[in-house]
């Protein structure tokens, strides 16, 4: 789509001078939205100790597989400069200049605007040998990662919305920071074809819209020729083509849905500031694929801040993305995606400081909107939702919801849960998909599928004869169908074939009454053990052939089975504990033995 649009216009026939943001100095648009919450917690930065980030918190990601150590102050200061920046933009007295002029010099002064674990492997130059990982940031060769670009977009909108003000007080920080940007991310960007996200020698994921849109940001917002924003954009457009291309059809996002804010949500963001930029000149909204992506936003989601959370993707939604849904419901024309912001929104009494969000572009759209989202009806789960080409569905009775999934083991930010499904009461958790922890060293690399949140056994599938489900592109779903609330998954291909299943079928379905799981094993071999799995984070304990969790769901087997409950801690993993909000889950075990076939029958449903 964006290929063809460049190939039949010319960007210099557009004007992109547009307003994207109104400059701090505008009152008329922000007093009106100035509340004393924002105003607060700036202040609780005013005299801010800006933290240092050290040369061995970069080695500590080498040696130990620890990227918090450099995350954490990073992260902080990006919070700290967003809270002081949107502070006297609403207040507009000059209180928090000072601190937001130390703010920027700090972060200008870090060698790299990314993270350890995104630093690139570079080349030794000697033939055949292998590159090796970069373990301080290079000075001279700035690379763009998401981090990087983010706050690269960050400093932007700085100097679109204080940039007098600034000049005011300290003429220097405002060259400081259109210097950084032009060698940090204008340059390297239009210099290089081989970034991996850009999409010309590898698929790509989030990276791509994510890390485009903020350089789109940067483009628009900043003093630049014309010829330049029209380079950038151009190649932006070219580069971003790359996503919608690996987007299926049905708009459907395969790293989940909580990494759609970042995927999705920044296809959004790229369109809606070219849009705005052009006074809709420019305007993709139209789009059929689009559409499907925007609408995907809410039919994943469960309520209770609950959302579908296959492949890496969070249990509940991060408060932070309720002004891309209420935007991005208002140019496809979908109100129940404007209507989805209400569920995100944050609540009244929320203590900002408990919010990590450094995304400044985002949180000032969530400033603006917040009193518009406020207003709004209270948000309504969908009934239900098919994705023929992701190989996802969802469905609702009463108070029962199950989601089911298809698709392969080499999705983006894949487990191995191939045939998974998920099951909610009420909008709260009854069987889960754990979801991942804190990411370190061994996320993405060789070492992912020994952690035990990526493998088939920690989901709610069947082990065959002692063997999970195994990771590659090959095994997968050779069927997924959806009709009538009822989800019907073949997956023995997502089994190596020295488990002996040809072939196995799971039936998900819902009624007010709970949620039915039928699996048909068909075996090569004549003596076969099966071993099916459940993930719980309620309490759990045996009954007469059946789990009962919480003491108020029960989850009984039609066939006769050894039953037995695994607690799995959580270790301290912050991730997990918030998803979850408690430190351990529960794997249920229902163990057969059988011969060449056997259907077994799994009902859940709540007890009298």
């Amino acid at each position: 789509m964006f290929r063809t649009w460049l190939n039949d216009h010319k960007l210099e026939d557009y004007d992109f001078s547009g307003t994207i943001f109104e400059k701090a100095s505008n009152r008329a648009f922000w007093e009106p939205k100035r509340k004393e919450k924002f105003i607060q917690s700036a202040e609780s930065f005013l005299g801010y100790e800006w933290p240092l980030i050290r040369a061995t918190d970069y080695l500590a990601f080498f040696s130990e597989g620890d990227r918090v150590r450099q995350e954490t102050p990073h992260f902080a200061k990006r919070y700290a400069l967003t809270a002081l920046v949107i502070g006297e933009t609403l207040e507009y007295k000059g209180r928090f200049i000072n601190d937001i002029i130390d703010g920027i010099f700090n972060i200008c002064e870090e060698t790299y605007w990314g993270l350890s674990a995104h630093q690139p492997p570079v080349r030794s130059g000697n033939p055949g040998e292998d590159p090796k990982p970069l373990l301080l940031p290079d000075p001279e060769d700035p690379y763009i990662d998401l981090f990087a670009a983010e706050t690269g977009a960050a400093l932007a909108i700085i100097l679109h919305l204080l940039g007098d003000e600034l000049e005011a007080v300290c003429p220097e920080i405002v060259k400081r920071i259109r210097n950084e940007l032009d060698r940090r991310i204008l340059k390297p960007y239009l210099s290089h074809t081989d970034y991996v996200w850009m999409g010309y020698v590898k698929r790509v994921n989030n990276w791509n819209p994510w890390i485009l849109s903020n350089i789109l940001t940067v483009v628009l917002l900043t003093p630049q020729p014309k010829h330049l924003i029209c380079r950038v954009i151009g190649k932006a457009m070219f580069e971003i083509q790359a996503i919608y291309d690996r987007y299926p059809a049905d708009g459907g996002c395969d790293e989940g849905m909580s990494y759609w804010g970042v995927s999705g949500g920044t296809i959004f963001e790229f369109l809606e500031q070219l849009y705005l930029a052009t006074g809709g000149a420019i305007d993709f909204f139209s789009d059929a694929k689009i559409r499907k992506i925007g609408e995907y936003a809410y039919k994943t989601c469960i309520g209770n801040r609950y959302i579908v959370n296959f492949a890496d993707g969070s249990a509940r939604g991060f408060y932070g993305s309720a002004s891309i849904y209420y935007r991005f419901g208002i140019r496809i024309g979908c109100r129940e995606l404007t209507l989805r912001a209400k569920e995100d929104a944050l609540p009244s009494g929320t203590d900002l400081h408990s919010i990590r969000n450094t995304y400044m572009k985002r949180t000032l759209w969530n400033v603006i909107h917040e009193d518009e989202i406020n207003a709004l009806d209270a948000f309504r789960p969908c009934e239900e939702a098919f994705f023929p080409d992701l190989e996802n569905a969802v469905a609702r009775s009463g108070q029962w919801f199950y989601a089911a999934k298809g698709g392969n083991n080499h999705e983006g930010h894949n487990h191995n849960d191939v045939g998974s499904f998920i099951a909610y009461h009420e909008n709260r958790p009854v069987l889960i998909d754990p979801g991942c922890g804190v990411y370190r060293r061994e996320t993405f690399n060789e070492g992912r599928y020994r952690i035990w949140t990526m493998r088939s056994e920690y989901h709610n599938l069947p082990v065959i004869n002692g063997l999970g489900e195994h990771e590659g592109g090959e095994f997968k779903a050779s069927f997924f169908g959806y009709s009538g609330k009822t989800a019907a998954i073949r997956f023995a291909s997502a089994y190596e074939t020295s488990s002996g299943i040809r072939e196995l079928e799971r039936r998900v379905s819902v009624r007010e009454t709970g949620v039915t799981v039928q699996d048909k094993f068909d075996f090569s071999g004549d003596r076969n053990a099966i071993a099916e799995h459940f993930m719980t984070v309620l309490p759990v304990r045996i009954r007469r052939n059946a789990a009962i969790l919480g003491e108020r769901y029960e989850l009984r087997s039609d066939e006769t089975a050894e039953i037995s409950v695994e607690s799995i801690p959580f270790s301290g993993d912050e991730k997990l504990i918030q998803s979850w909000g408690t430190d351990a889950m529960e794997r249920i075990i229902f163990r057969f033995e059988t011969g060449k076939t056997k259907t077994i029958t799994f009902t859940l449903r709540c007890l009298s």
